[in-house]
């Protein structure tokens, strides 16, 4: 179903009553809620009992210079980067010959994934996996909270980890597409993303399970957002000011 500027559950029904609307918003909300607790849960237990074992693994396996030096890596990270979501936005554009609430929305949710993962890295400070080809186990207890102070924030320390921008990008991508064209197939694409950035020892596993659901979170900002946008200038033209 297409999210129109103001759209009621489609449980509710077109003419449900007030009380069938509100149950069936509270049970949304309640689904969303365990949804939410569901992910800061897994990125909990990956970060205490998994991320220490891959990270390991990958490095004295030697499987992410396997990873790094595959001819096709690029293609696959490349989802990853603004830059795709710009052409794949320009692409829908050409396609239906305007620019259309899916082209907008895709592109909002990239500028607000990059907005988030920004701040969440600097906020927490999370080194990578690996420095100067050594492993590293990046635990709270050397976690460098808002990295660099203030200045951090517009200048950004390098070999940051948490959240991988690559992944949140590519997830929010994801995202927009499903709500906007009602495509899943994007979501393929977007693990496939985060499988790379972890088997080439750039992030840990909990550090792309945050960066899935940032991206998430970023397409549904954007949608609110293009929402709003849709809702205000057709209550302008009903109501002009002038």
């Amino acid at each position: 179903m297409r999210h129109g500027a103001e759209t009621l559950p489609a449980a509710a029904g077109p003419f449900a009553s007030p009380v069938a609307i509100r149950r069936t918003m509270r049970n949304e909300r309640k689904r969303t809620s365990l949804l939410v607790l569901l992910w800061l849960s897994a990125i909990g237990v990956s970060g205490l009992l998994i991320d220490e074992r891959v990270a390991s693994w990958v490095y004295r396996s030697g499987f992410h210079r396997t990873v790094k030096h595959f001819y096709l890596i690029s293609a696959v990270r490349a989802p990853g980067n603004f830059y795709f979501t710009l052409i794949i936005a320009a692409a829908i554009v050409i396609a239906y010959r305007r620019i259309s609430r899916a082209a907008v929305t895709l592109c909002l949710s990239g500028i607000i994934a990059g907005l988030f993962y920004t701040i969440t890295k600097w906020v927490v400070g999370r080194p990578r996996p690996a420095r100067a080809g050594q492993f590293f186990l990046s635990l709270p207890p050397n976690w460098d909270w808002f990295s660099g102070g203030l200045l951090g924030l517009f200048k950004s320390t390098h070999n940051l980890s948490f959240p991988s921008g690559h992944v949140c990008v590519a997830f929010a991508s994801a995202a927009a597409l499903q709500m906007a064209l009602g495509w899943w197939w994007p979501f393929l694409v977007a693990v496939a993303v985060a499988a790379e950035r972890v088997l080439e020892g750039a992030h840990y596993v909990s550090d792309v399970i945050a960066a899935a659901g940032i991206g998430i979170l970023a397409a549904f900002a954007a949608d609110r957002l293009t929402s709003w946008v849709e809702l205000k200038g057709s209550f302008q033209r009903r109501f002009p000011s002038h």
